[in-house]
């Protein structure tokens, strides 16, 4: 009987003894041993299998090896106030682009010259004689910009808008292509008889001519451009005019929300206050060839006699404006006044080339000033939802733009001494802009 107990106990002790084994801590280093207890692999670089769900004496589980992460908050803190901000403002964002079709307020009549010498209109032909010989040459009419059409200009505008606050902080920005009119008076002719060819070819011929000022009075002196001399005692005129127009801006706007904003009410009436740049350009370059001697009408050279004058408004400054609108379905309809009370940085020079003579000094004018600048918006624009995310827009816009100043209203034409001593008088004036806006707006 001894020996069948001493068997089971052998058998018992056997089994419980890895158990118990376990269950120690370990110390030191051992072939299965590591610091602190820690199984160790008994080939280098490697880690024996552990036993899981053993308790140790101070509770845990021993050999097992706790990391303390922090907690996984995301990107700019998922959970927190800020991050759940930006995700609901980005939600209702949206980015609306759009096609411009714009026009500018034409020059008007305006003449590229001074008075006749009797004051009258210079687009009413006039006789002139040659400024260096003194003989007669015939009739001439002085340049205009009267069918100058600064109409149909592309362009595009960006708007994006994110809800903020209590309102929507709105930016845009929009650009027109650059506008080239360019008049070319060459080989005018005055056409006594249209329906007699020799009446044609006998009738005084009709050049490009400029009346100028002499020190500031009237004077029977024109700078003609009369080209080259065929030697038969004919002219060809060769004048040039090229106006270039540019226009471009931006703003930025924070429109109140309307108490009816998603209330279901028809009408929604939201103020709104801002900021608006605009910046409107100009330039005139003038160019015509003429004949000039300095040997007493022995020879004579071409000489290619140079105006040219630009301007830069640079108008800015706060404004404040109303965005009404009518709910429907999917379409909404609305009408956005804004009043912008600023001032305008402008520029304007002017240089002028070998206006009597090519030995003439260059001459250089220019002035920057600063002076009120207005501004009135007026927007009437449709909106249609083609989905919950995609709505297609289309708009009118009149802008008009006040105390600006253009270059062909600056320059002065005048002579003195021999050469041309042209100046600057500044004016000025107002320009309108209208047109045309289609586009998409995507909502975020």
């Amino acid at each position: 009987m001894f020996g069948r107990m001493s068997l089971g106990s052998l058998l018992v002790l056997a089994l419980a003894t890895p158990v118990a084994c376990w269950a120690q801590a370990g110390t030191g280093y051992g072939p299965m041993n590591g610091p602190n207890g820690q199984m160790m692999s008994p080939y280098p670089g490697q880690y024996g299998s552990q036993p899981a769900g053993v308790a140790s004496p101070n509770g845990g589980y021993r050999n097992t090896i706790f990391e303390e992460l922090p907690d996984d908050r995301g990107w700019l803190f998922d959970d927190s106030p800020l991050n759940k901000s930006i995700e609901n403002s980005f939600r209702h964002a949206y980015f609306r682009a759009e096609y411009l079709n714009w026009g500018m307020g034409d020059p008007g009549r305006v003449a590229l010259s001074a008075p006749q010498f009797s004051g009258a209109d210079p687009r009413i032909p006039f006789n002139v004689n040659d400024l260096t010989t003194g003989a007669p040459l015939g009739q001439a009419t002085a340049p205009t910009l009267d069918n100058v059409n600064l109409h149909g200009n592309n362009g595009f505008r960006g708007t994006f808008g994110i809800p903020l606050g209590q309102g929507t902080f709105e930016a845009s920005a929009f650009t027109l292509l650059n506008n080239f009119n360019r008049q070319d008076l060459s080989n005018l002719r005055t056409v006594a008889d249209p329906g007699d060819p020799i009446a044609v070819i006998l009738a005084p011929q009709t050049f490009v001519a400029q009346p100028v000022l002499a020190d500031g009075s009237l004077s029977i002196d024109s700078l003609v451009y009369t080209g080259i001399n065929d030697g038969a005692g004919h002219f060809s005129d060769v004048y040039s005019a090229v106006l270039k127009t540019s226009l471009w801006g931006t703003e930025a706007n924070y429109v109140f929300s309307s108490p009816g904003v998603g209330a279901g009410d028809f009408v929604t009436v939201s103020p709104l206050v801002g900021f608006r740049y605009v910046n409107y350009r100009e330039r005139l370059t003038q160019r015509g060839t003429y004949q000039y001697s300095d040997d007493g009408a022995v020879t004579f050279r071409d000489v290619e006699r140079l105006i040219d004058a630009s301007t830069q408004n640079n108008s800015y400054g706060p404004q404040v404006g109303l965005r009404v609108e009518a709910h429907m379905d999917r379409l909404t309809l609305g009408v956005e006044p804004k009043v912008m009370l600023g001032i305008n940085n402008y520029e304007s020079h002017l240089r002028t080339e070998r206006i009597l003579s090519d030995t003439e000094t260059t001459l250089n004018l220019g002035q920057k000033k600063t002076s009120f600048g207005p501004l009135a918006d007026l927007r009437l624009y449709s909106r249609f939802s083609m989905t919950e995310n995609v709505s297609v827009v289309a708009s009118y816009d009149l802008m008009w733009l006040g105390m600006v100043t253009r270059p062909y209203d600056n320059t002065i034409y005048n002579v003195a001494g021999g050469a041309g001593a042209f100046q600057q008088r500044i004016r000025h004036t107002d320009v309108l802009v209208e047109g045309m806006t289609v586009g998409v707006e995507y909502k975020y």
